[in-house]
């Protein structure tokens, strides 16, 4: 079980950032940004900051569709953020951005964005269901601006890489005219049938260890896995222990000892995927099939769009 508070959310976030750029540098043969030069981390990152102050008041097209600003710039590294998997591809479009090849850019970008009704549809609708949930369990109202525009600071000062991209949804939120009953305020004190396994992730930007831990605390019994990884919850971060610990846990109820912490079988930008860890695990060709576990694109290889179902 995975969980949440968005105080920690967009703390974690900057972090997560911080590891694009260790991890390109620690793996320079395969991340574009570090390919070819010497540049470190923090030189990284910084062209990245510098970038993105530059496309916000100086924007440009690249070929007739897209439009290189700091909106779809800033959506693109923090989307990346879900899953290490994407750091690669990532850091071809910055770099390409950087570097001015933008032929090449427009082509990774068709490949990105949605051109067919079907994934344009879906991409309108993910963020509306996104804002229902968040909306639903969010208690605080206001129609003034005035009244808002503490929170927004807050969210500015609190994360340099997402604070500004969570505006859109606490906006919308603060005017949210629906007050669910099934709202549920608590307590939070549970005693469950059978103790309860929740799994965090050590840089997980969207649900962070420490949110698993508080949630843990409630759940009598409980106890909490880490993960020794990044990304949005423990699927994206491969794991042979991972698939060992959970598998014990779901065959017989085994937890495993308070403290447990399994380590990342698919380094940054080395392009293993899920599919090469479960038959680590299985000694086979079929697991993934069976469970059906969702791969990703190995390195090198063609983007697929997030929208494409």
């Amino acid at each position: 079980m995975e969980s949440r508070t968005h105080t920690s959310i967009i703390m974690r976030k900057l972090t997560s950032r911080s590891g694009q750029s260790t991890g390109c540098v620690e793996a320079r043969e395969n991340c574009a940004l570090a390919k070819g030069n010497n540049k470190t981390a923090d030189e990284l990152e910084q062209a990245v900051w510098d970038l993105l102050d530059t496309v916000k008041y100086r924007p440009f097209p690249a070929g007739p569709s897209y439009m290189i600003d700091y909106s779809n710039v800033k959506g693109i590294i923090v989307q990346a953020l879900y899953n290490s998997a994407g750091w690669p591809a990532l850091a071809v479009i910055l770099n390409d951005i950087l570097t001015g090849q933008l032929d090449t850019l427009e082509t990774l970008l068709d490949v990105l964005y949605p051109t067919n009704f079907t994934d344009i549809f879906a991409q309108i609708a993910e963020p509306l269901a996104l804002a229902g949930i968040h909306c639903s369990d969010n208690m605080v109202r206001t129609e003034k601006f005035e009244d808002f525009l503490p929170a927004v600071q807050r969210m500015y000062n609190t994360s340099k890489i997402i604070g500004d991209a969570l505006v859109f949804l606490y906006s919308a939120c603060a005017q949210w005219k629906i007050e669910p009953k099934e709202r549920y305020t608590g307590d939070f004190n549970v005693k469950t049938r059978n103790p309860v396994l929740f799994i965090g992730n050590s840089y997980d930007a969207l649900t962070p260890l420490v949110s698993a831990k508080n949630v843990s605390a409630t759940f009598e019994g409980s106890v909490v896995l880490k993960v020794e990884g990044y990304g949005h919850s423990s699927l994206a971060a491969p794991s042979a222990c991972t698939i060992r610990t959970t598998s014990a846990y779901w065959a017989n109820g085994t937890l495993p000892p308070e403290g447990k912490v399994c380590e990342l079988d698919a380094p940054l930008y080395s392009g293993i995927t899920w599919a090469d860890v479960i038959n680590q695990v299985y000694g086979n060709g079929t697991a993934t099939a069976k469970r059906h576990v969702p791969t990703l694109a190995r390195l090198g290889s063609t983007l697929k769009s997030p929208f494409s179902r």
